[in-house]
């Protein structure tokens, strides 16, 4: 299981200290854990961080043997420089054998502000669908328009014992 939490949502230039912890209910060897970023712009971050945002100390990544149920936690001191919004994923993985694996995620959702940050990314305003009007879409015939004769198909013809009716 992968848990990542920040005590409180950063604003520009504020230290914080993102936790990150992993733990198995059976022993996993071999296990790998990381750190990601990516912005709301797109293009995921992993260690080195982007511009943005500064690791002040700390891993990003961890690789080790779990041993089951004794998590393993870690510390890391970032601050962001830039305003905008994060998704910050925690991932681990343990590969079991060839064909198979186990994995877990957590995500944290922020928006860096000048005066504050906030857990999520902000809202936007709903979209209000606009229904048009009969006739009111170029070369789209309304329901009370009838389309010309030359533009309705041919009449599918009729076989009658291997005999086509027209």
């Amino acid at each position: 299981m992968v848990q990542l939490s920040l005590p409180k949502a950063p604003s520009l230039n504020e230290r914080v200290t993102l936790t990150f912890t992993v733990s198995s209910t059976v022993d996993a060897n071999n296990t790998t854990a990381e750190i990601k970023f990516t912005t709301a712009r797109g293009g995921i971050f992993p260690a080195p961080f982007p511009a943005e945002a500064v690791l002040i100390d700390g891993p990003l990544t961890w690789k080790g043997d779990l041993k089951a149920g004794k998590p393993v936690s870690l510390d890391a001191e970032i601050v962001f420089n830039e305003t905008g919004t994060w998704a910050i994923e925690a991932s681990a993985r343990h590969v079991v054998d060839n064909k198979n694996s186990w994995g877990d995620i957590d995500v944290i959702y922020l928006t860096v502000g000048v005066d504050r940050g906030e857990f999520g990314w902000p809202r936007t305003p709903p979209v209000v669908p606009i229904q048009p009007s009969p006739g009111s879409v170029p070369g789209v015939p309304s329901s009370q328009e009838e389309p010309p004769i030359e533009d309705l198909p041919p009449p599918p013809s009729v076989s009658q014992n291997g005999t086509i009716i027209k």
